[in-house]
């Protein structure tokens, strides 16, 4: 039969079971709790993973829109840049043409006034034909018509004829 020490033994057996259960059920609730913090954390650092990644999806798409401006803006400042230079060459080459004209037109006058000696041959010089009428005929102080096709010297230079060449 069973003495009461077995019994007795038996029950301290049973308590210390009881009491190993309630720990270990303590322990499995802290854990649950545990796991669900942390599957909490996990759920919203997946939430923060998902926004970082789609942000980084429209950065993306952000700095490549601004890499296409920018080369557009690069084409363009190149494109300006072509112009300008253009533009340099068109204006000096505007500046030589108004410069060979204003010598022209010197030379002209200085042949119409008689001061200078006609251009020299590698140079065309206007033809005679050419010379307008008002001023072909200018008047000299004593009031006669002069030809202004006679030959260049200081007698044609004393009038204060008006030429109109334009």
């Amino acid at each position: 039969m069973i003495s009461l020490e077995q019994v007795h033994a038996l029950e301290a057996r049973v308590e210390k079971a009881v009491s190993y259960i309630a720990t270990l059920r303590g322990e499995n609730a802290e854990l649950r709790r545990h796991a669900e913090e942390d599957k909490s954390f996990i759920d919203e650092a997946s939430a923060e993973l998902e926004a970082a990644e789609s942000a980084r999806g429209a950065a993306e798409a952000r700095v490549a829109e601004l890499e296409r401006k920018v080369a557009e803006t690069e084409a363009k400042a190149a494109e300006l840049a072509a112009r300008i230079d253009e533009y340099r060459r068109d204006q000096a080459r505007i500046e030589e043409g108004i410069v060979h004209a204003l010598e022209k037109l010197d030379s002209f006058e200085d042949l119409i006034l008689g001061q200078v000696p006609p251009p020299s041959p590698r140079r065309e010089s206007p033809p005679e034909s050419s010379v307008p009428s008002e001023v072909a005929t200018a008047s000299t102080p004593s009031g006669q018509a002069e030809s202004a096709a006679a030959p260049a010297g200081p007698e044609n230079h004393g009038g204060d004829a008006e030429l109109d060449i334009f």
